[in-house]
């Protein structure tokens, strides 16, 4: 879960409004725009998607397509990630030298959105 002063800065994608409905504290909720946008937390990860790569468009571009495959492989990789060699190298040196150069004090709170699979977190 995330803080509540972290789930403040959550935005809509698709507009940029501000989303309300969760705090960050339950594992599942909805969040939503004034203008009737929502977005779907599991598991305590917001779902912040475009509706196209939802699958709640219809839009069925050569890009639209190739973003879903890539997605679809990626996902199916999930299980895996944390075994994987390379990765496993990679996060080794990424995350100190992201850390390193953030310098992030004891009372400072981070918020990892976008970031794949987590491994900041």
């Amino acid at each position: 879960m995330i803080q509540a002063e972290l789930a403040a800065l959550l935005r809509c994608p698709e507009t940029g409004e501000p989303l309300t409905g969760w705090d960050g504290s339950a594992p599942e909720a909805t969040l939503t725009t004034a203008s009737g946008r929502s977005y779907s937390v599991s598991g305590g990860i917001a779902n912040l998607l475009p509706d196209v790569l939802r699958g709640t468009s219809a839009d069925d571009s050569a890009e639209t397509i190739e973003k879903r495959t890539e997605m679809a492989a990626r996902d199916a990789q999930t299980s895996s990630y944390d075994g994987m060699m390379g990765l496993k190298l990679f996060t080794s040196v990424e995350v100190p030298l992201t850390l390193s150069y953030l310098r992030p004090e004891p009372d400072q709170l981070m918020l990892e959105g976008g970031c794949g699979t987590g491994r900041m977190t």
